[in-house]
């Protein structure tokens, strides 16, 4: 199981973002913002990374992962 996940309204995961979403990051997420356009600004340590990629403590991620 990712260790990030989207919800639905019904409360049910979001299937399409666990599918796009990969390994997800490595270490603990700090803070998360939704945009006006709906994607997902993460803030992590900068030395974390996301989805084996260095993310150097900020990840943008579309509104399906």
């Amino acid at each position: 199981m990712p260790s990030l996940v989207r919800v639905n309204t019904d409360g049910s995961l979001d299937a399409a973002f666990l599918t796009n979403i990969g390994l997800g990051p490595e270490e603990p997420v700090r803070d998360m913002v939704i945009q006006p356009d709906g994607k997902i600004l993460l803030a992590m340590d900068p030395s974390a990374a996301f989805n084996i990629s260095p993310s150097g403590g900020l990840v943008r991620l579309n509104t399906d992962g």
